[in-house]
């Protein structure tokens, strides 16, 4: 019985230091100054992805007036969404598309001539996602396929260049994802050994669209180089009010507060004449949304990092500013801001000049948006 007790006990020790060991490979596995580059970024929206991809949206859309003004601003990094369809043949995956190649070789070198760290975001439309829960070798031809872009960048700074390995997949079962992403981590490390890389947490778990309840169940990979991202949007109700996609209530919803309460919402019920957005403006200001209540969800991230000794960084998080009030986006940029950098959680607001945008385009001008630069560094 005593040697059975010390061979149980030797073997129970054996894991616990192993388990320590990798805990803290993985907590030494990213440099502090590139943790650094990954604070203050923006999204470059409608350049490589969710726009017309043509040679002349390639070439015009952003101009190094642009990069100049957000290096101005006071941003660190740009987070470039790109479309893969634009460098992607399926029929020979681990071959770029070699018209379409230079253009973003063009935009990494503006941005990176600017002294702006950026990630290079897989950002594919829905079709893209759906294969890849259905057609197993289609993951084969996409795991080739980062592994070749991987190795094209590999010759860029690696303190200075990213890679993340998907935008916001969509699943009702985020396991199925956390299995494909393992598989295309480790092709992109193939291609570039020694770049950080950004896993995605998936878009929700079942029907809650909280990528934080996402991120909480990814067991983290053994690679030590790579930092977990996760969205930040709520309450949707705030943030995507006046918005003419996603939920169809969410365009009826007009000056909607934060900080809010039910007694704020009741002030703006008169203008509401949808039914059912009443209803969820009514459960919206019943939940109290506040800075304290912002945080009790953010913190979630936090420990989940902290418990598995990796790094957390949140490359979106934004207000739509067609009908939300300007005090109130003011208040929850800033908010999510600070409590993003209390938790040492690196951030990127979605995004530069569109709907949620840092700047506004006024004839021809630009025009940084004085709400959102307040809110985001003062």
């Amino acid at each position: 019985m005593k040697r059975k007790f010390w061979i149980l006990f030797g073997v129970g020790l054996f894991a616990a230091l192993f388990l320590s060991l990798l805990l803290m490979m993985r907590s030494l596995g990213v440099e502090q100054s590139r943790l650094e580059r990954l604070t203050q970024g923006i999204n470059v929206a409608h350049w490589f992805a969710q726009a017309e991809l043509t040679a002349d949206n390639f070439q015009n859309r952003i101009q190094p007036e642009d990069i100049q003004l957000i290096k101005q601003i006071g941003f660190r990094h740009i987070r470039l969404p790109l479309d893969p369809t634009i460098l992607f043949d399926e029929e020979q995956p681990e071959r770029l598309n070699s018209e379409n190649l230079p253009y973003v070789d063009a935009a990494l070198d503006q941005i990176l001539a600017a002294d702006l760290a950026v990630i290079v975001d897989l950002h594919p439309r829905s079709e893209f996602k759906r294969r890849l829960y259905q057609e197993e070798s289609f993951v084969e031809a996409v795991g080739l396929f980062w592994r070749s872009l991987a190795q094209h960048l590999s010759s860029r700074n690696p303190n200075q260049v990213f890679l993340e390995v998907m935008n916001e997949p969509a699943t009702r079962n985020p396991q199925d994802w956390y299995v494909i992403q393992e598989r295309l981590l480790a092709e992109m490390r193939a291609g570039a050994p020694d770049h950080t890389l950004i896993a995605s947490a998936n878009l929700r778990v079942e029907d809650d669209w909280d990528t934080i309840v996402a991120l909480q169940q990814i067991t983290p990979v053994e690679d030590p180089n790579v930092v977990y991202n996760f969205h930040f949007y709520q309450p949707m109700s705030f943030t995507h009010q006046g918005a003419d996609w996603g939920e169809d209530t969410w365009e009826h919803f007009r000056n909607v507060p934060y900080p809010a309460d039910a007694e704020a919402i009741a002030a703006i019920l008169p203008e509401i004449e949808n039914e059912t957005a009443r209803d969820w403006l009514m459960d919206y200001g019943e939940e109290e949304w506040n800075a304290a209540k912002l945080k009790e969800s953010l913190q979630r991230a936090a420990e989940w990092g902290q418990s598995h000794q990796v790094h957390v960084t949140c490359n979106e998080f934004g207000v739509y500013r067609r009908a939300a009030p300007a005090e109130g986006r003011e208040a929850w940029l800033r908010d999510v801001r600070s409590l993003l950098e209390q938790s040492q959680i690196g951030w990127a607001m979605w995004e530069y000049d569109s709907g949620f945008g840092a700047i506004r385009r006024t004839d021809g001008a630009r025009v940084p948006d004085p709400v959102v630069v307040k809110a985001l560094f003062n």
